[in-house]
């Protein structure tokens, strides 16, 4: 699901439709939504032709992977599928990209206090 997910928030921050990335690898859409969402497994050889596609290498696609396990175990396991339907969302890729840009700490606690602070208001 990892690698999944990865591949979707690089194709998306390309601004690469599933259509064009499936064309290129000469593949259905749909198969393309199955590797995104972790329904089918890709192939190591598959996986090196959407790197390149993509422009990036195939250890992208596991980075972080490694600290999957301890995030599972030390959060509930509604937050994991928060964050997985964070970043299956195209407003969630936009949002985590953008806020990844912000270099400034300071700026992004300062939008996470607003975040919590909507967050509240929401509940009211």
């Amino acid at each position: 699901m990892h690698v999944g997910s990865r591949l979707r928030l690089r194709r998306m921050t390309l601004g690469m439709p599933q259509e064009r990335l499936a064309q290129a690898l000469g593949v259905s859409f749909q198969q393309v939504q199955k590797y995104e969402k972790g329904a089918n497994r890709i192939s190591a050889g598959r996986l090196y032709m959407v790197a390149q596609i993509l422009g990036t290498n195939v250890s992208y696609f596991f980075s972080g992977a490694d600290e999957t396990p301890k995030l599972l175990q030390s959060q509930a396991a509604d937050d994991a599928g928060c964050l997985q339907s964070l970043l299956r969302s195209r407003e969630g890729v936009q949002l985590a990209t953008a806020f990844m840009a912000i270099r400034n700490q300071r700026i992004r606690k300062r939008i996470l206090d607003l975040i919590a602070a909507l967050q509240t208001d929401a509940h009211l």
